[in-house]
């Protein structure tokens, strides 16, 4: 479908525009666009996360939420780090602190998935010794996560909450209406 739109994207500010290519229209196309554009990030399902967190083992992955400062106020996946988009120095640091060695999985995440893959894929160019693989995305990220009902926590405690700011109208349909604060 061709159509004109009216689109929120992390690099590009709101912008107006006639689109040549098909509108992601689904979340599946949406998902299939995040990984064509950032082949080397692997993409994490939420299942796997959700059984690496419930294991009793020291290896645990680390979690970080690289969306805005307002989204995160709202919501995040229990144990979650907060991160700015794009921070690669802070990103280094919250390794440092949690002893990150290789082989561990870090798993970013953001409402969709185009902005923690851009961070995965910088933190592969960061720290080129680490594998590759380490740098993970959380494919669908918080949205697919809240809109299979699981468990989401208050960005300062770990208080269950049943919202996650939705980033701009436009991605916003992307994730049930039961989850807009």
């Amino acid at each position: 479908m061709l159509t004109p739109l009216i689109m929120s994207t992390p690099d590009t500010g709101t912008t107006a525009q006639t689109s040549t290519e098909e509108t992601p229209t689904t979340m599946n196309a949406v998902l299939s666009m995040i990984r064509s554009k950032f082949p080397s990030v692997k993409q994490m399902s939420t299942d796997e996360l959700g059984k690496q967190m419930e294991l009793e083992v020291p290896q645990k992955p680390i979690v970080v939420d690289v969306r805005k400062p307002e989204e995160f106020a709202v919501s995040r996946i229990p144990g979650a780090h907060h991160v700015a988009p794009k921070d690669t120095d802070a990103c280094t640091a919250l390794l440092e602190r949690e002893q990150y060695t290789h082989g561990t999985p870090v798993v970013f995440y953001c409402s969709l998935g185009y902005r923690s893959s851009q961070l995965a894929q910088m933190m592969q160019d960061t720290m080129p010794d680490a594998p590759k693989d380490d740098f993970c995305n959380l494919e669908g990220s918080i949205f697919k996560w809240a809109n299979e009902g699981r468990p989401l926590s208050a960005s300062d405690s770990d208080a269950a909450v049943d919202k996650v700011h939705p980033y701009a109208f436009t991605w916003g349909l992307f994730l049930n209406s039961q989850f807009h604060p």
